[in-house]
């Protein structure tokens, strides 16, 4: 993956903008030590939220 796609991704992931600046520092840390190998292993977070969403919202209320 190229640094141009990650942080595209990335930015439209985030729930407020961030500055190119912050978004070339993300990357260097995802490159560093294998980061883009297991990052799909990590995304497998957001469909656990997906998945779990009620009891996680449930856990957060109470």
């Amino acid at each position: 993956m190229k640094e141009e796609a990650f942080t595209a991704s990335l930015s439209g992931l985030t729930g407020r903008p961030l500055s190119g600046e912050m978004l070339h520092d993300i990357w260097l840390s995802a490159r560093s030590r294998d980061g883009l190998r297991v990052l799909p292993a990590l995304l497998r977070y957001m469909d656990e939220r997906r998945d779990h969403t009620a009891r996680w919202t449930g856990a957060l209320r109470t």
